[in-house]
This record gives C-alpha cells, structure tokens and sequence, in this order.
C-alpha cells in the first residue's frame, strides 16, 4: 500500500489516543464502565508514535537545541497539571521524550569518548525510572534512531524493533490484563507507521505548537471536569 500518512495526522492519532487513556485514568472504571478498559488501552497508540516522529523531528530539524528546550519547557509547564489530573508525583511524557532526545545527541556526536557516553547514558537511564514509559520509552527512542538511521533497509525492518522490545515486554512480565491491552494496541502503530510518507503536513506555528500546548491543557480540562463532576 503506497504511504498516505504524514506527521501531523500520526499526531492527531496520538493524542486521540492519550486523551483517552487519560480520561480513563482520571475518572476509572466506576465513571466509564464499559468504555474504561478500551479507553485505557488506546493510549498503546501514543508513545510510539511520539517516540518514532521525535527521530524524525531529530533528524530533520536545524536546530536540535531548541528542539531539546522545547520539550523541557513544556514537560515543566506539565509538571503541575500532571500531578492535579493523575495524583502521584512522576516526570510526564515530555521529560521522557526529552531524555530520549539527550541520547540521541550523545549518542551522534560523542560515542567515541565512552567514559562521558556511559556517563550520559547512566544518567538517562536513572533519571528514566521517574519518567513515564520509563527505560523501555528510552529504548524505543533509541531503536528507532539506531535501526532506522540506515537508509538502505527496508522500511520494515527500520521500525520493527521497537515493537520486537514491546513483544518481550509483554512476555517475560506478567501484565494484568489492562496493561495487556495497552501494549497489544502499541503494535497496531507498526503498520500506520509503515503508512507514513515522510511529509509534515500542516505547517505553521499554530500547529507545530498545538501539540506541545495541548498537553498540560487537556490535562488541565480533565481536571477540572472531575472535581466539578
């Protein structure tokens, strides 16, 4: 099938999918009834899909450091709405994606000083565990830049191996069945992606910021919606 799918539709997909894995954790299963569960596990979509356009915003942008700042600014700006949505102190997706982007750097530009790559690389990893998505949100960034940094592979095999981690995952831990769900959605992201054609779509600064805003602010509605519920 020819790719018919650009960057700013893979984003819609992911926040459809965060907004309602969101709503799923700040109402639960007494609110949503029968709609929890596959709302919980449409967030499968999301990270994946964030993980995989930030290597390619990594490889495209002129201008990594601002990329980085970006993703930490807002992962600040999130802090606070995280914590009043969801009720437990963790650093949000965009600490974890801006961690990932850390490797990235380090990984291109100072793997042949390994004393400091290692050095870097441990931090990462530590810093991770108070993240969302956690070490395996790392490791996926990192396969996809790794393996899909080769231009002569096919484009499967160029993003198979995140979902090959996910597949492990979900074997060698006993996941409950909610969790179950979740990553069995994360693998239905290797086919859109072998959809993508490689092309931006919308451009414009109102685009390219909404996705950042709408973070903290959908989490910040769903708040408010349920403290007034």
């Amino acid at each position: 099938m020819k790719p018919c799918i650009n960057s700013f539709w893979l984003k819609i997909i992911a926040i459809i999918g965060m907004t309602l894995n969101h709503t799923a954790h700040v109402f639960g299963r007494g609110v949503l009834g029968a709609f929890y569960l596959p709302f919980f596990a449409a967030g499968g979509l999301t990270f994946p899909i964030m993980a995989f356009l930030l290597t390619e915003g990594y490889k495209k942008t002129s201008t990594v450091k601002k990329y980085a700042l970006r993703l930490l600014i807002f992962g600040v700006i999130s802090l606070v709405p995280f914590y009043l949505a969801f009720g437990f102190y963790m650093l949000n997706i965009m600490f974890t994606l801006f961690l990932g982007l850390v490797l990235l750097i380090a990984y291109d530009n100072i793997k042949k000083q390994p004393v400091l790559f290692v050095l870097i690389l441990a931090a990462v990893i530590a810093i991770s565990f108070y993240c969302d998505w956690n070490v395996l949100g790392i490791s996926i960034i990192f396969l996809f830049h790794r393996w899909g940094g080769n231009p002569e592979r096919n484009k499967l095999i160029k993003i198979a191996p995140p979902f090959l981690v996910i597949v492990i995952v979900m074997i060698i831990n006993n996941l409950p069945r909610d969790n179950l769900f979740y990553f069995s959605v994360s693998l239905c992201v290797l086919p859109l992606l072998m959809l993508y054609n490689n092309e931006r779509g919308a451009k414009g600064i109102v685009p390219k910021y909404f996705f950042y805003g709408y973070y903290p602010l959908h989490l910040t509605v769903l708040y408010f919606i349920r403290v007034h519920h």
